[in-house]
């Protein structure tokens, strides 16, 4: 019999630890409204998990929910509550409850028989405070029996100012319409206006007015309501400003803050929230993309635009040969550059001087030009132009082909670094007649002239030769 139950006790142990080890999180709990999770959120057995609710919104529940060793949360996620406000009693008054929740508002009427001194309408804040103090209900001069009439003044007082934006109330002795001595009115603002002043005025013995006429000042703009796809928050009190956000995905296009005047306008309209990739322009061989983690709009290559196979060479200004154009605009967007067609056909690292006319070229010079021919080893005279996006033809004068293109002047040359200026640059030698020597500049690889030498030795044995060879000729 012991036997038998420490055996059964041995294998509730096993599975209580079995069990305990098996539960290794408590799973997500849930999504809190109008809150925030501060930190990073730990499932795991002994995770905490801290809650913080929005501006504006009070917490109801625990702060902090933490994961037992049997898989099981601490408690249930809190919720974020609109603060409210205190209750409001006014009295002579019927109340129109619209809510006590920060948002809300309240309306007084007052009941028959009863004048209302103060804002008819009173809003819930942020703060869990109303906008305004409660209105009070009096009961007019008039109606109560007095128990000594005060006495009238042979004038009487004119009618007070007009309020604008606001109204005025009149509580009168007589039923008469004229202002005696003793009557008073009393001044209301409109809704979003402040009463600067005193809240009436008594008509007094010499048929003027006691105080000055107030005035109603703008105290609040017009309730702004966010864009589409967007959000605003802020405050429509006059000097503040109020901020625009546009939803992941989304670019305003518009100011993104406004400012409350003092005439009770906003200084800027309301953006709008677009598509990001509506907004955001990509060259032709890219595409508007939104980037995974920030979600702003990218441009990438439109891989998909499959380029044709046929074969129309191009020379684009990096110095390399492309298959035809769209191969050319690939590589360009690959490499994030903007390349350019020098010429059609293949790039050929010559001098300019080397050049010759392109197989579709049929443009004819008005005048006869000189260009040399590398076969020949001569200048020949012809018309056609070369139809090279260099704009190089050839040379006016047959002695100047012959000095430029032969090995006359090529020591003579200043150094061409070649219209190539996306290609890959490269060290090269040329000639400094000035100095007698050669010095090293960038060549982009492609064009340029003659004066232009792979190794220093090679340069300075060419144009020193050359010079020998001039010189002996005119001693000769």
């Amino acid at each position: 019999m012991l036997f038998f139950l420490e055996t059964i006790f041995t294998f509730s142990a096993l599975l209580y630890v079995q069990d305990s080890e098996a539960v290794l999180s408590c799973g997500d709990p849930g999504p809190i409204y109008n809150g925030t999770i501060i930190g990073k959120a730990n499932f795991n057995n002994g995770g905490i998990i801290r809650y913080k609710c929005n501006k504006c919104f009070d917490r109801k529940g625990p702060s902090t929910l933490m994961c037992s060793r049997w898989g099981h949360w601490s408690g249930d996620v809190p919720k974020c509550l609109p603060k409210e406000c205190p209750p409001l009693v006014v009295s002579n008054s019927e109340k129109t409850l619209t809510g006590k929740r920060y948002g809300f508002e309240y309306q007084f009427t007052c009941e028959s028989g009863t004048v209302l001194i103060g804002r008819a309408i009173t809003r819930c804040m942020c703060n869990g405070r109303w906008s305004s103090k409660p209105p009070v209900c009096r009961v007019p001069m008039a109606t109560v029996p007095p128990t000594t009439q005060p006495p009238i003044h042979e004038g009487y007082c004119p009618p007070p100012e007009p309020l604008h934006n606001g109204i005025i109330q009149a509580v009168r002795f007589g039923i008469e319409e004229k202002y005696q001595v003793g009557d008073r009115v009393y001044f209301l603002c409109n809704i979003r206006y402040r009463l600067i002043g005193p809240t009436y005025r008594e008509c007094g013995w010499h048929g003027k007015w006691d105080h000055d006429n107030p005035f109603c000042q703008i105290e609040y703009c017009s309730r702004l309501f966010p864009p589409i796809n967007g959000e605003v928050m802020g405050s429509n009190q006059v000097g503040s400003f109020m901020e625009f956000r546009c939803h992941d995905g989304y670019t305003m296009v518009g100011a993104n803050k406004t400012l409350c005047l003092r005439n009770g306008q906003w200084s800027k309209i309301t953006p709008k929230c677009k598509p990001a990739c509506s907004v955001h322009e990509c060259p032709s061989n890219k595409k508007c993309v939104l980037d995974a983690i920030t979600q702003r709009p990218t441009c990438e290559c439109n891989l998909k635009n499959k380029c044709p196979n046929y074969r129309s060479a191009v020379c684009a200004d990096d110095g390399r040969t492309y298959r035809n154009e769209c191969r050319m605009k690939l590589a360009a967007c690959t490499m994030n550059k903007d390349l350019k067609i020098l010429h059609d056909g293949p790039c050929e690292p010559i001098p300019s001087c080397h050049i010759q006319p392109n197989k579709q070229c049929t443009k004819q010079l008005k005048k006869p030009i000189y260009r040399y021919n590398a076969e020949k080893g001569e200048c020949e005279e012809t018309t056609q132009a070369t139809c090279h996006k260099t704009g190089f033809n050839g040379y006016w004068k047959k002695q100047d082909c012959e000095y430029y293109c032969g090995k006359t002047g090529v020591c003579t040359l200043d150094k061409d670094k070649g219209p190539c200026r996306n290609a890959r640059p490269m060290m090269r030698w040329y000639y400094v007649p000035k100095f007698k020597t050669c010095r090293r500049f960038i060549y982009f690889g492609c064009y340029g002239n003659a004066n232009n030498f792979a190794t220093g030795h090679e340069c300075f044995t060419f144009c020193t030769d050359n010079q020998v060879k001039k010189k002996r000729k005119s001693l000769a």
